[in-house]
C-alpha cells in the first residue's frame, strides 16, 4: 500500500497547510502550518511562531535532521512559519530591518493563530 500524502509531505519537509494571511492594510503574508501528526490537533494546543525573511521552506529544514521544528512537533505544538513582509513569498515592502510594519504584523499573526479552532490561545515566538 502506498504511503499517505501527509507522510510524503512530512518526509519532504513540506508543510501540512500553507496559505496567505491578509493583513489590515491588504498585504498578504505567506504562512505555513506544521501539525504534530500531520493534521490539526483535536485537543487545543499552543503554537510556535517563526518569522523569517529567508523562506519558510528553508526555515523548516534549518538544523538538518532532525529539524529544529521536530522538537516542537514531537511535544505537541503546532508550528507556524511566516515569510515576513516583503520577503520571499510574502507581499509588501520591506524598507528596514524589523521596521514598524513588520513588528505590527506580528500582532496580527499572533491574533490569527490564537483564534484558530485548534489553538489554546497561546502563541510562542521562536527564532534567532
Amino acid at each position: 500500500m502506498p504511503p499517505d500524502n501527509a507522510a510524503i509531505e512530512r518526509l519532504n519537509g513540506w508543510s501540512d497547510r500553507s496559505y496567505y494571511l491578509a493583513l489590515h492594510d491588504g498585504v498578504r503574508l505567506a504562512l505555513s502550518l506544521y501539525f504534530p501528526d500531520g493534521a490539526p490537533p483535536k485537543k487545543r494546543t499552543p503554537a510556535i511562531l517563526i518569522q523569517t525573511r529567508y523562506g519558510r521552506a528553508k526555515e523548516s529544514l534549518r538544523g538538518g535532521s532532525p529539524r529544529d521544528i521536530d522538537f516542537f512537533l514531537t511535544h505537541g505544538f503546532v508550528v507556524a512559519i511566516v515569510d515576513t513582509r516583503g520577503s520571499t513569498s510574502s507581499f509588501g515592502a520591506r524598507d528596514v530591518e524589523l521596521g514598524p510594519n513588520e513588528r505590527a504584523d506580528m500582532d496580527e499573526i499572533i491574533g490569527h493563530l490564537a483564534a484558530q479552532p485548534w489553538s489554546d490561545g497561546r502563541v510562542i515566538a521562536y527564532g534567532i
